[in-house]
């Protein structure tokens, strides 16, 4: 029985109902130092040579774990370069059109332009041919201002003889009234003349009259 042989006591019941117990020798399998046993606390050897197995499953997990942040890593960089490119390529699209239009408006601007300086042209002509009508425009008013004037003097002038003819008038009247009132004064004398004359006749149609003057 070797030093690590453990005696095993057996019990075995027999058929008379009696019981007889046997001992037997049972080898221990070798352990390791290194190797701990089943609930039992691990040894300083055993402490010391686990981190490394530690570190190598982790190893052995971190490594998959880096392929697949690498591979959504490189995903997202194809996505967002992807992404920019069609971002771009729209940009760029919108720039072109922009352009495009940019280049049609200038275009139409230039043809406006064109059509302005043409219009332009014909005002300045009407302009001119309008500034030269209205010199020969300010040329008759000046010569018919200058006639009304003549004829405004000529009518003061007649508005004067006409003042000096009414004066003439008023004298003229004056010396009528004069000639009237004289008028009528001979006019007041012969017509007492005259009644006296007819009481004269009057007395000539009866001598008797004269004769008798009495008698009337």
């Amino acid at each position: 029985m070797t030093d690590r042989s453990k005696r095993v006591r057996i019990r075995r019941d027999m058929s008379d109902g009696e019981s007889t117990t046997d001992e037997i020798a049972v080898d221990e399998p070798d352990v390791k130092p290194d190797t701990p046993r089943r609930g039992a606390a691990p040894t300083m050897s055993q402490r010391a040579s686990s981190p490394p197995a530690r570190h190598d499953r982790r190893r052995r997990l971190l490594i998959p774990a880096l392929y697949v942040l690498v591979a959504l890593i490189a995903a997202l960089a194809f996505f967002g370069m992807g992404k920019f490119m069609y971002t771009m390529g729209r940009d760029m699209s919108t720039m072109t059109a922009a352009v495009s239009q940019m280049g049609r408006d200038v275009t139409s601007m230039a043809t406006d332009m064109r059509t302005m300086t043409s219009r332009m042209s014909v005002m300045a002509d009407s302009m001119v041919q309008g500034q030269a009508g209205m010199s020969k425009d300010f040329a008759r008013v000046r010569e018919g201002v200058e006639y009304m004037a003549v004829q405004i003097n000529n009518m003061a002038g007649d508005m004067n003889g006409m003042s000096t003819d009414m004066h003439a008038l008023n004298v003229n009247i004056d010396t009528m009234n004069r000639s009237m009132a004289t008028m009528n004064g001979s006019m007041a004398i012969m017509t007492g003349n005259m009644g006296r004359m007819g009481h004269d006749i009057n007395k000539f149609t009866r001598p008797e009259s004269i004769i008798l003057p009495f008698l009337r």
